[in-house]
């Protein structure tokens, strides 16, 4: 028994340990780090391996600009990448 659930522990462990991000999400974390400096009232809801994101602001905060920031793209819609 006791070998079953070592070895239940080790295949979840390397299951777990094949997670990263892809290139796309590295950018968009990154890109955030900065952002979020400038846009404090942002928080980073998902970043999809392509490097869509969704994002979330609170009270006051604008969020045509954070992205702005975020995208170097100055047409935001509701709806895209934001909620």
């Amino acid at each position: 028994m006791r070998t079953l659930v070592v070895g239940v522990i080790a295949v979840a462990a390397a299951g777990c340990a094949s997670f990263q991000n892809t290139p796309a999400q590295d950018r968009v974390w990154a890109r955030y780090a900065v952002c979020s400096e400038e846009f404090p009232r942002h928080k980073m809801i998902r970043v999809y391996p392509d490097g869509r994101f969704i994002s979330e602001h609170v009270g006051g905060a604008d969020p045509a600009s954070f992205f702005t920031c975020m995208t170097g793209k100055p047409n935001w819609q509701p709806g895209y990448g934001l909620r």
